[in-house]
């Protein structure tokens, strides 16, 4: 995945051609193309494949706890795609990762240095987002927003929520392009309603906290769950299956896997 982001990337800004995935597999234009280029390889637009990237990353991580060549080549394509939420997904994991071990001045230092240049990297785009929000242009998030804002004032919408649904349908209002877009718990309130999504939510956090998997790892696997929480997508599928697989068994049954595996 990461090696056709970085195809994309280098044939877009040094050879001047666009290829785009989505188009050439028979779907619709990606969106790639607000402001400046920005790929995402196979997937719809930089965001949905940072929720990917970053998923396969903790799962690599949890796996081999290590940090290397692979890792760095999923990080550098998670940067190539320009998505404010991927840095921030990717900047999490790495931070809670590298907090995991023995702290020490130098790598505090490490941190302090790693997340101030993450900052200075996103804040502009940070800004912009912040200032495009205000003026109520800001698309992704104002439908959110009002999705958020429809679920609590229709009842009906509150305690059976929407549905598995999208914008399926061109009468539909815009906002239902965003209500499974709202971090996995609401995601899972949006979809199920305040009752059963509650229910859901609680026995999900119960899983979580009662699993034996070392805590460092339980955070850095929830983290991609912030944007990889649309059953829209087949991977949000394998992700949430392999997820609670590793909570529910023992993390020594995991260490005695074949490195191959």
């Amino acid at each position: 995945m990461s090696l056709f982001v970085l195809f994309q990337f280098f044939s877009y800004y040094i050879l001047n051609i666009t290829i785009d995935f989505s188009l050439i597999t028979g779907g619709i234009e990606s969106r790639s193309y607000y402001g400046n280029y920005r790929p995402s390889g196979f997937l719809p637009e930089p965001a949905v494949y940072c929720g990917h990237m970053s998923g396969l990353l903790s799962l690599y991580l949890f796996y081999n706890k290590k940090i290397d060549k692979c890792f760095i080549l999923g990080v550098l394509s998670i940067f190539i795609t320009q998505s404010t939420v991927g840095i921030i997904l990717i900047s999490l994991i790495i931070t809670i990762y590298l907090f995991s071990f023995k702290t020490n001045k130098n790598k505090l230092i490490l941190i302090l240095v790693f997340l101030i240049i993450i900052l200075l990297f996103i804040a502009p785009e940070i800004i912009n987002r912040i200032d495009l929000f205000a003026q109520g242009i800001d698309t992704s998030n104002n439908l959110k927003i009002d999705a958020v804002i429809n679920f609590f004032k229709d009842d009906n919408v509150f305690t059976f929520g929407y549905g598995l649904v999208s914008r399926d349908h061109i009468e539909l209002p815009t906002y239902y392009e965003a209500i499974k877009d709202l971090t996995i718990f609401g995601s899972i309130l949006s979809i199920f309603g305040v009752f059963f999504g509650t229910t859901i939510i609680i026995i999900l956090l119960y899983i979580v906290i009662s699993s034996k998997v070392e805590m460092k790892y339980k955070l850095i696997l929830f983290v991609p769950l912030l944007k990889l929480c649309s059953p829209s997508y087949v991977f949000f599928y394998i992700y949430i299956l392999i997820f609670f697989i590793i909570l529910i068994n023992n993390k020594e049954n995991f260490n005695r896997l074949p490195k191959k595996l």
